[in-house]
């Protein structure tokens, strides 16, 4: 018998990696192609849609202890998970003239490599890596995973067991500040047909939403590390909306607000 993940936290990381991909449908799949694969009997793998991400984790990992699935077949999955989930995007129009050029310069990303361990998709890299995940004459993807560094505040209460008092009696509210650091997969994709280029930021692990700022901050640096800064992808032109929103809010004229659902 092979052997799976032991740790129960590495288990534990695997289910919040999908679960923040929200790959379900995907790895349902891979699940019920697994179980025909080796004429697997009710309830020995779940193939359930209504199943939860641990226990699709779990099935995963029964599948590896049995040897019904591979470490490279597992990896191939995560891989395109990276795809997918909860992400802002920053979307930019390619020129025509340039989208050859560009396609050239995500096909030959800065220190390329092939994710092939587990922990390496939620691991944080002791430095930046860049890997080509699409390239079929429609889509060119390739992920830029860096280390993300930022800082959340906690109110304390009664069950932190600090007591501060201000010198009149009083209770001071105590902020506690933060720091996380964790993995972070960029996903640079051109869409040829279209000539458009998407830049895919995954939201944080730990503490409140990504400002629109710090979206594009981590972007930027995803992808100045990936790419040559004197290459087409760094000539593109940004659109300033966090600049210009106020004015549209502001414009009573022009622009009519009625909802704000997509």
């Amino acid at each position: 018998m092979a052997a799976g993940i032991v740790d129960p936290k590495e288990l534990e990381r695997l289910s919040d990696f999908l679960y923040r991909r929200q790959h379900k449908a995907s790895t349902v799949s891979l699940l019920k192609a697994i179980k025909e694969e080796h004429n697997l009997k009710r309830g020995q793998v779940t193939t359930s849609k209504s199943a939860t991400y641990e226990e699709l984790a779990e099935a995963l990992n029964e599948s590896l202890r049995n040897e019904w699935l591979t470490r490279e077949r597992l990896v191939k999955l995560l891989d395109a998970a990276e795809l997918a989930g909860r992400q802002r995007v920053l979307v930019y129009q390619v020129p025509e003239d340039q989208l050859e050029a560009l396609a050239e310069a995500l096909r030959s990303p800065k220190k390329k490599r092939t994710t092939t361990k587990l922990e390496d998709f939620w691991n944080v890299p002791s430095r930046f890596f860049s890997q080509l995940l699409i390239d079929d004459g429609r889509t060119t993807a390739v992920k830029s995973v860096v280390p993300r560094k930022y800082h959340s505040i906690r109110h304390l209460d009664d069950t932190d067991s600090i007591d501060i008092p201000n010198g009149d009696g009083d209770i001071v509210d105590v902020i506690a500040k933060i720091a996380h650091r964790e993995r972070a997969a960029v996903v640079v994709s051109l869409l040829h047909e279209a000539k458009l280029l998407q830049v895919r930021v995954p939201p944080r692990e730990s503490g409140s939403g990504s400002t629109p700022r710090s979206v594009y901050d981590l972007a930027k640096a995803a992808t100045s590390k990936a790419f040559d800064a004197s290459g087409p992808f760094q000539r593109l032109k940004v659109f300033p909306i966090t600049d210009t929103f106020n004015r549209l809010q502001a414009n009573r004229d022009d622009f009519v607000y009625e909802s704000d659902e997509p």
